[in-house]
């Protein structure tokens, strides 16, 4: 709805919510497109996620950021890839299905100080 209020023409049918006040839409584009070049290089997805998460969780957040649907295993195999996560040995019932393994971020290297962002694919 913002884009026909931008452009002086009402919508031409019903939206769903309110549009946004003031120049909210493009703040909020500035701040994703920083978020999502961010993933590349630094671990911002952790800042997102609980303390104790499962990889579906995490690849929902990734997913939501990224505005990609993910392949499951490819995922899981980069997050391994990373070194990024430890699991917890614990397990969440709360999946509604077979109970999931629970992980920790495991933090940045001590030596270095440096952590890699996760591998996602690019956008087309």
């Amino acid at each position: 709805s913002e884009a026909w209020r931008d452009a002086g023409r009402p919508a031409p049918f019903p939206l769903p919510g309110r549009p946004m006040a003031s120049d909210h839409r493009r703040i909020l584009a500035t701040a994703l497109g920083r978020l999502r070049s961010k993933l590349k290089y630094r671990p911002v997805l952790f800042d997102l996620t609980p303390g104790l998460f499962t990889l579906s969780q995490l690849q929902a957040g990734a997913e939501a950021v990224s505005g990609l649907g993910l392949h499951k295993q490819n995922f899981r195999r980069g997050v391994e890839r990373t070194g990024l996560v430890e699991p917890t040995g614990q397990m969440s019932s709360a999946t509604g299905g077979r109970p999931a393994e629970l992980f920790r971020f495991k933090g940045v290297d001590d030596q270095t100080g440096a952590a890699p962002g996760l591998s996602l694919p690019a956008q087309r």
